[in-house]
């Protein structure tokens, strides 16, 4: 027994060794897409005064948890690219050892083949690569489910997965859906009303500030999308966890529950959400990864040998080892970033030095703001435009830019470098672009590219 309690140990720490080359390969190669940079600041903000609160005077109060995190690292090494993406990094390896425990339920050798999936599967790296919440909100998402999963045996279980509840609402507002699990399980399994009473808290403080939601036509296309997405980041191993939810189910009925009702919910939610992207539902591939892992610890309990070599060619060959794009696995270790169309990159770091001194030593108008004060300066003032498309999309706080305070261009000056972003640009609504193209006729051109063009102005 001890014996085979340190090959477990050995094998999951190779694993995790494996996923951390995975994941801090080439890490700060990739420039970072938008929400990088908000995150980022805050966190830069976070080591400056102790707070999240941009230089517009907003506190930006969003994944705390995770921020003071980046914000640790960010004092310990530097404000750098590969920094800032740590915190991810750190709740990536977390997520590969919750993969172990939660697969671990079912079996042990299910445990393990969960933690190799989860170590190498394409979107869980991709994301666990980038300077945002969104790996954290996976990890605290199954570990709060895992906590209420154990809270049967213990009440001490059900105390660490209300706290575990509240950080996970407060990285994203969503986590709201486990409420009724909480209420409905600690009913049936403990009716001590003290354990009622964080998830009630949890349910109306957040409950006031949830999502908004979108009409029925919008879910419909959205399901569409977010459903071709989902598979096609995943592809064959879709239809293999269908195989094993029969053989989950039949193992542990309780954890079965608890990995698919819960992201089953919350995907369908989604559909409905107004804005679309899909990185707010990459969080269920870990239930996809259980219920692949309960089919092949299947076939390895029943043939050792040809279950090893189906594990192993399921891992290698949809891999980058042999697939250059569009594939499922990383094996080799790569610079990997942002993966969605929805996540838009304007690449700063690549700029000319001559074109940089210039945008330091002058006044400078932008679209977007967070990633210029990240890469370049603050900027001095801002074209607004709606982030999402929506009319409350604007990022604007009492006035002024709410990244970073600049204020809003009227033709305040007549010397400037413009930064136009393609990002900004698209999200420009045709009378906001007529003004702008009238300011660029007496703007020289001094350096373009697919992402961003800089000008020299003088009106």
């Amino acid at each position: 027994m001890k014996i085979y309690k340190n090959k477990l140990l050995i094998t999951i720490a190779l694993i995790l060794i494996y996923a951390l080359i995975l994941r801090v390969y080439a890490l700060g190669s990739s420039p970072l897409w938008f929400d990088e940079t908000i995150s980022s600041l805050a966190s830069q903000k976070i080591a400056e005064k102790g707070f999240p609160i941009f230089d517009s005077g907003f506190f930006y109060s969003r994944a705390l948890v995770f921020h003071y995190l980046q914000a640790f690292f960010i004092l310990l090494f530097g404000s750098t690219d590969f920094v800032v993406r740590l915190a991810s990094v750190l709740f990536g390896l977390g997520t590969v050892v919750l993969a172990f425990f939660i697969g671990k339920e079912f079996n042990k050798s299910t445990g393990v083949i969960a933690a190799l999936f989860t170590c190498f599967l394409f979107l869980e790296v991709v994301y666990s690569r980038q300077a945002r919440f969104y790996q954290a909100f996976q990890f605290f998402f199954f570990l709060t489910l895992y906590l209420l999963y154990k809270s049967k045996t213990s009440k001490k279980y059900a105390y660490i997965a209300s706290v575990s509840l509240i950080v996970l609402v407060q990285t994203q507002i969503a986590g709201l859906v486990l409420v009724p699990f909480f209420i409905w399980m600690f009913f049936r399994e403990h009716k001590d009303w003290k354990l009622f009473i964080i998830p009630l808290l949890v349910g109306i403080y957040f409950g006031l500030s949830f999502l908004s939601i979108g009409t029925t036509s919008t879910g419909s296309v959205y399901a569409e999308e977010y459903t071709s997405q989902i598979f096609n980041g995943l592809r064959a191993f879709a239809l293999i966890s269908l195989i094993g939810m029969p053989f989950a189910y039949k193992m542990n009925k309780r954890m079965f529950n608890l990995m698919l009702l819960p992201s089953l919910i919350m995907f369908v939610g989604l559909f409905f959400v107004k804005v679309f992207a899909l990185r707010y539902a990459y969080f269920v591939t870990l239930s996809i990864i259980i219920f692949i892992a309960v089919t092949f610890s299947y076939l390895y309990r029943n043939n050792k040998i040809i279950g090893i070599a189906i594990l192993t060619l399921a891992i290698i060959y949809p891999s980058n080892i042999f697939f250059d794009t569009n594939y499922l696995t990383v094996v080799k270790p790569q610079a990997i970033s942002s993966y969605s169309a929805t996540e838009p990159v304007i690449d700063y770091k690549s700029l000319s030095e001559s074109t940089k001194t210039l945008i330091m030593n002058n006044t400078l108008v932008t679209l977007s703001s967070p990633g210029v004060e990240w890469y370049l300066k603050k900027p001095d003032y801002i074209i607004p435009f709606s982030l999402n498309g929506l009319e409350s999309g604007y990022a604007l706080y009492n006035g002024a830019d709410i990244y970073t305070g600049a204020e809003v261009w009227s033709n305040q000056t007549k010397n400037f470098i413009f930064l136009e972003d393609f990002f900004g640009y698209s999200k420009l609504g045709p009378n906001q672009r007529a003004p702008l193209e009238a300011m660029k006729k007496d703007c020289l051109l001094l350096e373009e590219s697919d992402t961003l063009n800089v000008y020299k102005c003088s009106i």
